[in-house]
């Protein structure tokens, strides 16, 4: 860890402190007029990376992100809300949703209209900062089906979830042109307190449009699935399809579950792609992750259920001044070989500790060991990440 990286965490140390106690009315920054409040929210991350194996041996740090939105609400009514990153430059969520309860005097859900994610996998929809590991997992990474804009409608329960969207159009940023339909479901027969069954699967359709440059160029619709070694800063992944052309539509599939008793928990999810083509065979792919995370310090992973729907594990709110501390160990692997198309195949080992300070500091710290195949060459790489993250 270089001396610019524990500057950058001093200072989040110093933040923190200063957001600890100003809590009870000023952090979050918020605003109310009557029942209506304007909330403001972000995180910032910076990391370091290290990598030694096949590809040699490399060190670089930077800001990851630095995320900043507003939230306006009417509570039981509407909400409405924006959020960016300006580090990568690009809209995260624009989106308004209201309460079935305030138009119609019924619970039906919630309908929301906007740019936000398609509802597909599990640790897709749960947010950057409150994830276990410094970043997704290997399917994840290759095959996240980001944002899109359109309508979505979700329902909440104790014990049932259902979140269901058409996105008409691509992203705020001119991408992922075409349209798309997603679902995710989810059971969660046990949902107490530091006692918590989570069991769900998710659904999407993506019909890609094709684009026209400049030039007048015609660029027929294709997919590429890739992946770094679950890690942010290696330019090349180490196991990669190429461009897949004539995709007439992508299918995608996701399993997933969640279980939590107090300190421990285990979280797994099994997905699976396929890319229909115009006079070309399809191509078929599919990873799965599996961790386990224990805290020494006693406390629980939190389980609450999100504004969109989807139910989600947040970050663990330490019980003591030393903040808490989490173990983690995942297992990770995905394929990208079928017929003529030979992507390669990956699995990672991914051991990690968090330390949570107070509410709004987390740092993070990953091993991860990388072993790729691809069209009969091994690669193997150990890299070595660390993250400090405030949010609110």
């Amino acid at each position: 860890m270089t001396w610019t990286f524990t500057r950058r965490v001093l200072a989040l140390f110093s933040l923190c402190a200063s957001a600890e106690a100003a809590e009870a009315e000023l952090w979050p920054p918020s605003i109310r007029w009557g029942d209506t409040r304007l909330v403001a929210t972000g995180s910032y991350n910076y990391d370091f990376n290290r990598t030694q194996g096949d590809s040699g041996s490399q060190s670089e740090q930077t800001h990851r992100r630095k995320e900043l939105g507003f939230r306006l609400i009417d509570p039981g009514r509407w909400d409405s809300f924006v959020y960016m990153d300006f580090q990568s430059r690009r809209w995260l969520d624009a989106t308004f949703a209201v309460q079935s309860s305030w138009l119609f005097g019924t619970d039906i859900g919630r309908f929301r209209i906007g740019h936000a994610r398609v509802p597909f996998g599990f640790e897709s929809l749960t947010p950057s900062r409150t994830r276990s590991f410094v970043e997704f997992s290997l399917p994840m990474q290759a095959f996240f089906h980001n944002r899109r804009t359109g309508l979505d409608w979700s329902l909440e329960r104790k014990h049932v979830l259902l979140d269901v969207g058409y996105y008409l159009s691509g992203d705020l940023q001119g991408d992922n042109k075409g349209h798309s339909a997603g679902t995710h479901a989810a059971w969660v027969p046990i949902n107490e307190s530091h006692d918590v069954l989570h069991m769900g699967t998710s659904w999407s359709i993506d019909r890609p449009r094709a684009t026209t440059d400049g030039r007048g160029l015609r660029n027929e619709p294709g997919i590429r699935w890739q992946t770094r070694p679950e890690a942010g800063f290696i330019p090349a992944p180490m196991v990669d399809t190429g461009m897949i052309d004539h995709v007439r539509s992508v299918h995608r599939q996701g399993l997933e579950a969640l279980w939590i008793r107090g300190p421990a928990s285990l979280q797994g999810e099994y997905l699976r792609v396929r890319a229909l083509r115009d006079g070309h065979p399809g191509f078929t792919s599919s990873g799965y992750y599996v961790f386990g995370s224990y805290v020494l310090t006693g406390e629980s992973r939190p389980y609450f259920h999100s504004i969109v729907g989807n139910g989600q594990v947040g970050n663990i709110a330490p019980g003591r001044a030393g903040g808490a501390w989490e173990l983690l160990l995942r297992y990770s692997a995905i394929d990208l070989d079928d017929g003529a198309i030979r992507g390669g195949r990956q699995h990672n080992v991914t051991w990690g500790v968090n330390w949570y300070f107070k509410r709004h500091l987390k740092l993070q710290a990953n091993q991860v060991f990388a072993h790729a195949r691809r069209q009969g060459l091994d690669r193997r790489e150990r890299i070595f990440e660390m993250r400090a993250q405030l949010h609110f």
